[in-house]
């Protein structure tokens, strides 16, 4: 009896592999790394729905930080809208989120305002 092993390729673009490879993830950036590339990152067995979206601003930062160090997922963020009701929303604020966070660091914030707004777009 011969068995074949049904294996899945994965394009991973290798400043994506450089970026998980430094540690910074959180769950919401594995998650558009997930998306974006079919790459399997989150436990599915754990948590077969979990679909994470940034909860805060750090994890927002983190989220962006992720887009720079990769133009390809930068280029396809917006497909990250068909991931999730609440991923649609968090699309659709991008700029406006991320306006807000560097208006509070540079006033050497925290961010407290752009995690309310945040927060509030998600319904929490």
């Amino acid at each position: 009896m011969t068995s074949t092993l049904n294996c899945k390729t994965y394009h991973l673009p290798p400043a994506a592999a450089e970026w998980l490879r430094a540690g910074v993830p959180c769950p919401a950036a594995l998650f558009v790394v997930q998306h974006l590339t079919g790459l399997p990152l989150l436990n599915v067995h754990i948590y077969p729905k979990a679909k994470p979206t940034p909860r805060n601003a750090h994890e927002l930062y983190i989220v962006e930080l992720l887009l720079d160090a990769v133009p390809e997922f930068r280029a396809s963020f917006p497909e990250m809208a068909l991931a999730s009701p609440q991923w649609a929303t968090i699309v659709g604020l991008w700029e406006g989120l991320l306006t807000s966070l560097h208006e509070e660091v540079q006033r050497n914030q925290l961010a407290p305002l752009t995690s309310r707004k945040l927060n509030a777009a998600l319904g929490g």
